[in-house]
């Protein structure tokens, strides 16, 4: 009986930690588009650069790749005027952080760490 309830309050942690992660990172990137659309592009690289460790750990490369040169990008194209540059660097940092949102999802492949393949 008590590796009964050992193995259930394991399996609760485990849950508990995979739902608050995915609260976390939904919550920063919801942060970070809110940045993009009030147009501050520098506090958001900021926050992104604060997260960004943080989020390399739980979500896959080629995700945060992508928002990491949208988000650079984005300030470059600002800072030389470039409107064109910006509105496309603007539609993929925030494409990138709705993949970050929907690879973030609280599953059972999730909480017993199974793999699948999108």
């Amino acid at each position: 009986m008590r590796n009964f309830i050992a193995a259930v309050v394991i399996i609760l942690v485990v849950a508990g930690a995979v739902v608050l992660n995915a609260a976390h990172i939904k919550s920063a990137c919801g942060e970070l588009d809110s940045l993009l659309a009030a147009g501050e592009y520098r506090k958001a690289l900021e926050k992104w650069e604060r997260e960004r460790p943080y989020m390399a750990f739980f979500i896959r490369d080629g995700e945060i790749d992508a928002a990491d040169l949208h988000l650079r990008e984005l300030e470059l194209a600002r800072s030389r005027n470039d409107r064109d540059g910006e509105q496309e660097h603007l539609a993929g940092a925030r494409d990138a952080l709705i993949e970050m949102i929907n690879y973030e999802s609280v599953s059972l492949g999730s909480i017993f760490c199974v793999p699948f393949r999108r």
